[in-house]
């Protein structure tokens, strides 16, 4: 079973990803538990008392309390391994996530599809 965590703290966004997230795993007969935050404190908060870390981690770059690149590198520090997918609808912060290693980065208009493989 994959564990997922999807942080993105704008509703439309949010909702739209969630949907996208549940109907791939399902079309592809994935198990998956899928945990989704309104912003990087609650999504911190969850990591550090999760029995079994996420598995994947799709986490929005802009963000009200603090970014998702300042997340991912908290998220590092306790766990090296868990997949990061990062999304933005800005392009211009591919260039500012390095040390971070994400697995893939997503703009916001991009189809959810291209992370997992058939």
């Amino acid at each position: 079973m994959y564990h997922v965590a999807l942080c993105e703290d704008e509703q439309i966004f949010s909702v739209a990803l969630e949907k996208d997230c549940r109907t791939i795993f399902q079309d592809n007969n994935i198990e998956y538990d899928l945990s989704v935050f309104a912003n990087g404190t609650e999504l911190l908060a969850a990591y550090k008392t999760q029995p079994k870390p996420f598995d994947l981690i799709i986490l929005d770059i802009v963000m009200e309390d603090f970014n998702g690149i300042e997340v991912a590198k908290k998220i590092r520090q306790l766990h090296d391994d868990v997949m990061i997918i990062f999304i933005t609808a800005n392009k211009d912060y591919i260039f500012q996530i390095p040390g971070v290693h994400p697995f893939n980065f997503l703009t916001e208009t991009s189809h959810m599809k291209i992370f997992i493989a058939p």
